[in-house]
């Protein structure tokens, strides 16, 4: 192998630097703290925020690196088949949708407390199926494919769910929408290295060792791969930090002296309306509006609706472009950064709009004007221009995400944050009879079609 040089060293510092987001993460919170305006003596961070924010980071990291863009050219030169990917995409829901059920189960078991050591066992099962990934490439058999990813998919939502269960757990409903703010904008920047990883090990010149035989072409996949798995190991490290929420709770309700996001006046307010009584604070729970009770099943059918639609077309729109403008990869990868740069800025823009004019104003909008754009899409004929529609786009449909959750675990009991967190899983068996439906749309009706139904 020749010397590196400058800039493959840089891009090589880069890459090891993926694993340890620690102080980047740091960075961003107090980023977030100076943006709110959050006096220095008011920021007490809680034992499980960081550990977690890390986790979805790394997970976010892995997620864009191989999915969809990676795993699907792998299967378009494997099988050339639209419809088996359809099939793979709604593999991917349906195994979500178990690892929701599976969640559903630990809630009812009165689990609930245990799910901050399930993260620590599924991760080490992620790292060990990624593992296992080498052997997937090599088979010419759609079944293992398929068993492959339904089998991740519901190790992965489970594990979903249980970090969030346990951020929220930890933090309280008083602070739940800055850090699901937080880690939705994690989420977004995870999203954003992913594909820049890519992109990155794509410009190093050709390595001599560890040769995959790919079945598609991606230079230097084996160097892709290497960084997939470290991140995965690194992961399993995070999870082992991860601390009982209750213990963390009852720390909080002996020193409520502040808060690491609301301001001095605001948080006795909050405290004010939210332990009302001796019992609730004992119990850890925070009594519910009961006017307000229905806006987590109003959230609910808007997230059921939108899978609903979003499985006829959504995971075919980089083929759409592919196969009408005749676009390159990188151009793609380019395009899902782009996303999470505008969706991370929005992230914040929104959140503000939220506390001016409402939660639920700003979420309609929002969704709205995405709507609107998904129609331009199908029409517009310039190749740049659809690929900032398909930028804005994702933009706006997928940056009230983070809103949608804090309503919907806010106006709900503590009780039942793991049943709603778990919803959103299983609502994706829908997607899975969608999305194969989807795939046989796109196959006689063409892709236009498709998103003209989403709409």
């Amino acid at each position: 192998m020749d010397a590196f040089t400058v800039v493959e060293l840089l891009i090589w510092l880069v890459l090891i630097s993926l694993a340890f987001p620690g102080v980047f993460l740091h960075a961003l919170m107090r980023f977030y703290w100076w943006l709110n305006a959050i006096p220095e003596g008011s920021r007490k961070g809680h034992p499980n925020a960081m550990p977690a924010l890390n986790i979805v980071f790394l997970t976010d990291i892995v997620q864009s690196m191989l999915f969809p863009t990676v795993v699907d050219m792998c299967h378009i030169v494997m099988f050339n088949d639209r419809v088996f990917l359809s099939w793979i995409t709604a593999v991917h829901h349906l195994g979500a949708a178990v690892g929701g059920v599976m969640a559903w189960v630990v809630s009812y078991l009165q689990l609930d407390r245990h799910f901050h050591n399930v993260p620590k066992c599924a991760s080490v099962l992620l790292t060990v199926h990624m593992v296992y990934f080498l052997r997937i490439l090599q088979l010419n058999s759609m079944l293992s494919h398929i068993f492959w990813h339904g089998l991740y998919y519901v190790i992965y939502s489970f594990h979903q769910i249980a970090v969030f269960n346990t951020l929220v757990a930890s933090v309280g409903k008083r602070e739940m929408g800055s850090y699901m703010t937080l880690s939705s904008a994690v989420a977004k920047l995870g999203n954003i290295t992913g594909p820049a990883a890519l992109i990155m090990v794509s410009t190093l010149d050709s390595t001599s060792f560890a040769r995959l035989n790919a079945p598609f072409r991606l230079k230097n996949a084996e160097i892709a791969y290497v960084v997939v798995l470290a991140l995965c190991i690194v992961r399993v490290v995070y999870t082992f930090e991860l601390v009982s929420p209750l213990e963390n709770r009852w720390k909080r309700a002996l020193d409520e002296t502040s808060s690491p996001i609301l301001p001095p006046i605001e948080e006795k307010m909050v405290l004010g309306q939210s332990i009302a009584t001796p019992e609730t604070l004992e119990s850890g729970t925070e009594p519910v509006n009961q006017r307000h009770s229905v806006l987590p099943y109003v959230i609910f059918a808007m997230n059921v609706l939108s899978l609903i639609g979003a499985g006829l077309s959504i995971r075919f729109m980089f083929l759409y472009m592919i196969l009408k403008f005749n676009m390159e990869y990188r151009l793609m990868w380019l395009a899902n950064i782009c996303i999470p740069i505008a969706s991370t800025a929005a992230l914040f823009v929104i959140d503000n709009q939220a506390r001016r004019y409402g939660k639920l104003k700003t979420i309609f909008v929002s969704q709205t004007i995405g709507l609107m754009l998904l129609y331009a899409f199908t029409k517009v004929e310039d190749p740049k221009l659809v690929l900032v529609i398909y930028v804005l786009r994702a933009t706006f449909q997928n940056t009230p995400a983070a809103l949608k959750t804090t309503v919907m675990l806010k106006h709900s009991s503590d009780g039942a944050n793991s049943y709603w967190l778990a919803s959103e899983h299983v609502s994706r068996v829908l997607i899975f009879v969608s999305t194969i439906l989807g795939g046989h749309l796109s196959k006689y009706a063409g892709l236009e079609y498709c998103f003209l139904a989403t709409g």
